[in-house]
């Protein structure tokens, strides 16, 4: 039973008219849309570290038995803030009355430093939980930054339009970053250039940045599933380069009738793709389909590996990486096939299945992506009870990033806008290439699956 939301299912009905085992198609789908069930219980969206007296935004949504958030409901609750001394306030939350039902609750600030309780009701439903969220608040730390860098949509293998589930991570999961991946054989060149269209639209200066990205999936035997990210505005060097020629995997969907056509293969002639510019382009090889073989590296285009998704926790993965020698950032992502990009219910026996994985908690599906590289100076990776643990170094300064940053959508401290897309904050928050880099991250903690960035 299908328990995750869907604007159109479709029953497809084949008959074998001959007795020969040859189906024919019968035409006219039969359609029905899989919405949302009775509200549940509260997620309550926050950064787990904020400067103090610096401005952020938290979300309250309102979630079915299943984890999808419901949609026109007209309902009213309460935001319970709880200081470090005890002390309480009260904001008042008033839920969209028509598609999700959620609230942006904007400019929330605390002076005192500690950590402060977040805990939402909803008026007049008692059967509903509370959700809650915890916020650190320190003199001088900065927000950390939330991405999911592997979202599908229906464009190849997902659910719901590309539309649908960039907005759902912007404003349902809370997510700051979005890298929006196709499934490089499935795609269309048409709904290609219609999703890139759609990404450059979703971009908001200073509140969401979304890339335009793809997976290319050769199988393990030629280097295994390599998403590829592209960081620069303008038209993506996909589906085909200058010259003409492909850069899928190869090439089968409704308009190959059937037949499957070559593409560059093995990952070797990925590489040699964009390797003229890695810092427009960002390779992260990951566990899913194709499981990726790390024989295969390329150090400047490969600067995340992803050990996280709802295909499972895969830290294995990324300590065979260190022991190999590689200087990779560590990162987790949805790879969301459900629609709900940065809040995806991992899975306990089948993949996207709403489990009771603990991954699926409210405080950690609110860090899907948290991509800490390290360098001279700054993260160092070790393994604390089974657990990855990224330990700063004393007197950390800026770490030195392995991706330098492209022009075009940066995340960058400087009042000045650079051409193309940028965030800007009033701390010093940097945003190179795919890299998240924070000083004074001693005190931080954040969890994402398995990988955890703690006090040492």
């Amino acid at each position: 039973m299908q328990t995750f939301v869907e604007k159109v299912f479709r029953f497809r009905l084949f008959v074998d008219p001959l007795g020969s085992s040859k189906f024919a198609e019968v035409p006219g789908d039969c359609k029905l849309e899989i919405a949302a069930g009775q509200p549940h219980a509260l997620q309550v969206i926050a950064p787990r570290l904020v400067g103090s007296g610096h401005f952020f935004d938290a979300i309250v949504r309102v979630d079915d038995i299943w984890g999808n958030t419901c949609q026109d409901r007209d309902l009213h609750g309460a935001l319970v803030i709880t200081a470090p001394d005890g002390g309480q306030r009260t904001e008042l939350v008033a839920f969209a009355t028509e598609g999700w039902t959620f609230a942006r609750i904007s400019a929330l600030s605390f002076a005192a430093a500690g950590e402060w309780k977040l805990e939402a009701w909803l008026n007049d439903e008692p059967g509903v939980a509370p959700g809650v969220a915890y916020v650190q608040s320190e003199e001088g730390a900065l927000r950390p930054l939330y991405a999911d860098l592997h979202v599908h949509s229906d464009d190849t293998v997902g659910t719901n339009d590309a539309t649908y589930n960039l907005t759902y991570g912007r404003d349902i999961a809370g997510l700051d970053v979005v890298g929006y991946t196709v499934n490089d054989f499935n795609i269309t060149e048409t709904n290609w250039d219609a999703a890139v269209k759609t990404i450059h639209e979703l971009n908001e200066p200073g509140r969401f940045v979304c890339y335009p990205g793809t997976e290319w999936c050769g199988n393990s035997a030629a280097g295994g599933d390599r998403n590829v990210v592209f960081l620069r505005d303008g038209k993506p060097r996909f589906p085909f380069d200058e010259q003409g020629r492909s850069l899928r995997s190869f090439e089968w969907n409704e308009t190959t009738a059937g037949a499957i056509r070559p593409g560059i293969w093995p990952v070797d002639r990925l590489y040699g793709a964009y390797e003229d510019d890695p810092e427009g382009h960002l390779m992260i090889p990951h566990v899913g389909g194709r499981r990726c073989i790390l024989d295969w590296n390329h150090p400047e285009l490969e600067r995340l590996i992803e050990i996280g998704s709802a295909w499972g926790q895969f830290h294995w993965l990324y300590a065979e990486a260190l022991a190999r020698g590689h200087r990779v950032g560590a990162s987790a992502a949805s790879d969301e096939h459900q629609g709900r990009c940065g809040g995806g219910a991992p899975a306990t026996g089948t993949f996207g299945a709403r489990g009771d994985s603990p991954a699926s908690s409210p405080t950690v599906s609110t860090v899907l992506a948290l991509a800490l590289h390290f360098g001279r100076g700054a993260l160092l990776p070790r393994l604390v009870n089974g657990v990855l643990r990224f330990c700063p170094k004393a007197n950390i300064s800026w770490a030195r990033c392995l991706m330098p940053s492209p022009m075009s959508r940066s995340l960058t401290a400087c009042s000045a806008t650079p051409a193309g897309r940028k965030f800007s904050f009033s701390t010093a928050t940097r945003w190179c290439g795919n890299a998240i880099c924070m000083p004074k991250l001693a005190s931080a903690s954040a969890v994402c699956g398995s990988v955890s960035a703690a006090r040492e």
